[in-house]
């Protein structure tokens, strides 16, 4: 009789776990693409169903080598997210926060919710403590290392991160004189 008890006693906790209230998040897309000044660089992409991406880059002048992973949001990171992104629905955003520094790190913010879109630039990631590059600091550290995936995804932001060919500088350079 004991066993039969425990069995429905486990029954009905296992219920209850599939009956939880999934976390609706307050976005529709965060996109934020981190580099480290150097050769390096990242993109973290999350979906309004809390679905992360997050890519690792390699760069010398492209792409040279990547590692892309995925992974779903568990409701404490989702939660987080709202609460910074509810701080930033009610403050003005620049479009660019400049710390003047060569070779920094910086972030480049793409953030959709409520049919708006929020562009940032961040040069000098650790010069500047408000609530996007707190937001960018935040989301860059979400470990997603499990699900590798196959193919390297480039998002929109990614872009930023790869260096203009050398013949678009060749173009620029000015004339030799005689």
């Amino acid at each position: 009789m004991r066993i039969f008890v425990c069995v429905i006693w486990l029954m009905i906790l296992s219920a209850c776990n599939r009956n939880e209230k999934q976390t609706i998040t307050h976005f529709e897309s965060i996109e934020i693409t981190y580099n480290n000044g150097w050769t390096g660089g990242l993109t973290v992409h999350i979906d309004s169903l809390g679905i992360i991406h997050k890519c690792r880059y390699h760069i010398i002048s492209k792409i040279y080598s990547s590692a892309c992973f995925v992974d779903t949001l568990d409701a404490e990171f989702i939660d987080t997210l709202n609460i910074k992104i509810d701080q930033i629905k009610t403050e003005t955003i620049d479009s660019i926060y400049d710390g003047h520094c060569q070779d920094c790190g910086g972030f480049i913010v793409k953030i959709e919710y409520d049919n708006k879109t929020v562009r940032s630039t961040i040069i000098g990631s650790n010069k500047f403590d408000n609530t996007i590059s707190n937001l960018s600091k935040y989301v860059t550290k979400i470990k997603v290392d499990k699900n590798l995936i196959d193919s390297c995804l480039i998002f929109e932001t990614t872009k930023y991160l790869i260096p203009p060919p050398i013949e678009s500088w060749i173009k620029f350079r000015p004339k030799e004189t005689e």
